[in-house]
């Protein structure tokens, strides 16, 4: 090999070892970032501190009912919060029921960095104070009497018994959606929209009635959950505390009524009815079931044949043998303990003796069991006919529990 051959190969192994270098020098392409799932379901979160903490549970309960005719729903105490939580759901809820409960500040941070959050009653003032809200301002206890939202043009009811709500200040940058009208006849936001955050300035899931403020609620979570969805005026007839005591004439003239005018609907019956003092009768004892009264168990087949829906609503929907408070099925409570103070006014007293989940399920059991006896199925449902007491005391008004009128027709337990 000649020495000028020798040199033409040394020079193109040189030129080859410059090509390699460069090629292992040069910077590799940046590799995708895996993208993150979409946001799921529906997160509630709850307080648990305070004297009344054992409320924010059920309170959570009953949002949690309402969100998932969207989607599906879990909940937790917000004391366990963990970061990016709120990101990896379509919408979280948080029910500020006890004043100046521990706010986690990853729970803070993420709200303020867009996460979706609807957030009812107490502790704004954390998240202003800490993160600031762009059209939220300074954040306070209001102790007035209010009775009346008005709501895209309606005028909702608000029992005053409710208790307090959240006195926020707004700005540019925040959206009025709901007004509470003060007792001087001013008005104060009551639901507001500021970016990514909904707040209303109360837990509006204490005594409610058929034309609360509570429907403002319910209608708020489709412009969050499903903002597409057509608008649709319906209502929901139910037949309230039907049983063994009923008359079936009357049950199958309501069938007629309404099925004559193209109006669905659903019967609330349970399964055994006990008058054990004969409160209606003169003093003699009644004791009667769905299987022992064919009149009533053929009234309700021909309310079912008329558009109608039977729903399983509780065993006796009272105490066998026990004032709770009247002695009397259909007007007592079957699942919780009460009695009627000297001024009228019915009280809650705590779990019945035997409270379990076993107990309950017992009772359900029994009821399906009679249900069979007398040839019919139902459909199982609950109705919850307690108020609980208002959201939240401040440590300037201490208050214990309030036992307001039944009229939660909310359903989210069994029939009490």
């Amino acid at each position: 090999m000649g020495r000028r051959e020798v040199v033409v190969r040394r020079l193109c192994a040189a030129i080859l070892a410059l090509v390699l270098v460069a090629a292992c020098s040069q910077p590799s392409a940046p590799k995708p970032k895996p993208s993150l799932p979409p946001p799921t379901g529906v997160l509630v979160l709850y307080d648990t501190t305070g004297e009344f903490g054992s409320l924010g549970e059920l309170y959570a309960v009953q949002a949690g009912n309402l969100a998932s005719h969207f989607d599906k729903w879990e909940a937790q105490p917000v004391t366990r919060y963990t970061p990016g939580s709120a990101a990896r759901h379509r919408l979280t809820i948080y029910i500020g029921s006890t004043y100046d409960e521990p706010l986690p500040d990853a729970f803070l941070a993420d709200v303020a960095a867009g996460a979706a959050v609807l957030w009812m009653g107490a502790n704004i003032w954390q998240l202003i104070e800490k993160r600031g809200v762009a059209g939220l301002q300074k954040a306070a206890i209001d102790e007035s009497a209010v009775t009346t939202i008005r709501y895209h043009g309606t005028e909702l009811t608000r029992n005053a018994a409710a208790g307090a709500m959240v006195r926020v200040g707004t700005a540019q940058g925040a959206v009025t959606l709901a007004d509470a009208v003060l007792p001087d006849g001013g008005v104060a936001p009551y639901a507001v929209r500021a970016g990514a955050l909904t707040y209303v300035t109360e837990v509006p899931l204490t005594y409610v009635t058929f034309d609360d403020r509570y429907l403002m609620l319910a209608d708020l979570l489709f412009d969050l959950l499903e903002p597409g969805a057509p608008q649709r005026h319906r209502a929901l007839v139910r037949i309230e505390d039907v049983g063994p005591h009923s008359d079936p004439a009357q049950l199958r003239t309501i069938a007629d009524f309404l099925s004559a005018r193209g109006v669905p609907f659903s019967v609330a019956v349970f399964a055994v009815y006990d008058d054990a003092a004969g409160v209606y009768s003169g003093g003699v004892p009644v004791h009667r079931t769905l299987s022992g009264t064919p009149a009533v168990v053929d009234a309700l087949r021909y309310m079912v044949g008329h558009g109608g829906t039977l729903l399983m609503h509780g065993y006796t929907h009272g105490l066998l043998g026990a004032k709770n408070p009247y002695g009397v099925s259909a007007e007592d409570y079957e699942f919780y303990r009460a009695h009627v103070d000297p001024d009228g006014t019915v009280a809650l007293d705590g779990p019945v003796p035997d409270d379990s989940a076993e107990w309950a399920l017992g009772r359900l059991a029994a009821a399906r069991q009679e249900w069979t006896a007398a040839g019919l199925t139902p459909r199982t449902s609950g109705s919850s006919r307690t108020t609980p007491p208002a959201p939240w005391t401040t440590a300037r008004s201490r208050r214990p529990p309030a036992s307001g009128p039944a009229t939660n027709r909310v359903c989210t337990s069994p029939a009490f």
